[in-house]
Formats: structure tokens, C-alpha cells, sequence
């Protein structure tokens, strides 16, 4: 979402595309405590599956309302069909995880979202800029 929230900014039509009508729920995960609990996971000795998700979740809109307090932009939500492919929301057991591992993703969503943002503005700025010639 933060890099078709950028695209409609250089186009400037601010137009982004939400598969489903943006009310279905997700818990994202920063990848500092991604790397983290997957270590941890790789680490334990128990074949059962564990789920290093944040407990936090939140809606795709508002992840685009979190986007759009970051840059001080309104977007226009193009919502469309997802023909029956996405989930409104996902079960995860946190506690068996937490119990298991003796630990929980700490990032919050909003600091998340605006570092994850803010880290692709700048990779798109840079990947922008004309190659300089220091020869």
C-alpha cells in the first residue's frame, strides 16, 4: 500500500487501487520482529507451528489513513472485486506463540507503517536521481 500511495503521488491523481472494500483486517508485522521471532523460531525444539504475527491488527483503510497522515495527502480508494480471494480477517493464536517463545513483536502498527514508508519514499527518490559521474 505505501508504494501505490507513492505511485499515485508522482502521478498525481492520488488514485490507489483496494482489492475487497478495504474493511478486511490484517496484523503486519514490522521485519525487525519478523527476522527476530523467526530466529526465535528456528531455535526451538517443539515441531508445532508458531505465529510470530504483531497482535495489533488493523483495516487496509486504515492502513491508508495512517498513509495519508505521514505525507499530509488525501487519496481517492478505487476499491475493487476480489473475487472471493481475500479474507475478511484471519484467527491467529498470539498466545501459543508468545508462550512458546517468550517473547512478542514489539513495533508498533503507526511506527511500522511510517518507518516502512518513509524507507521506500526514500529508495524511490534515490532510485530517481541521475547518476553522478565523479571521475
Amino acid at each position: 500500500m505505501c508504494r501505490k500511495a507513492l505511485e499515485a503521488i508522482e502521478r498525481g491523481d492520488h488514485e490507489i487501487e483496494i482489492w475487497g472494500d478495504g474493511t478486511q483486517r490484517r496484523a503486519f508485522t514490522f521485519i525487525t520482529d519478523a527476522v527476530e521471532g523467526i530466529e526465535r523460531v528456528m531455535r526451538l525444539e517443539t515441531p508445532d507451528p508458531v505465529m510470530i504475527s504483531c497482535r495489533e491488527s488493523t483495516t487496509i483503510n486504515q492502513l491508508v489513513d495512517r498513509i495519508e497522515e505521514i505525507d499530509g495527502v488525501r487519496f481517492q480508494r478505487r476499491c475493487v472485486s476480489d473475487d472471493g480471494a481475500v479474507f475478511p480477517h484471519h484467527d491467529l493464536d498470539h498466545d501459543a506463540a508468545e508462550k512458546a517463545l517468550g517473547w512478542e513483536p514489539q513495533v508498533k502498527i503507526a511506527v511500522g507503517i511510517r518507518k516502512t514508508y518513509e524507507w521506500i519514499r526514500d529508495q524511490a527518490c534515490s532510485s530517481s536521481e541521475p547518476a553522478r559521474d565523479d571521475k
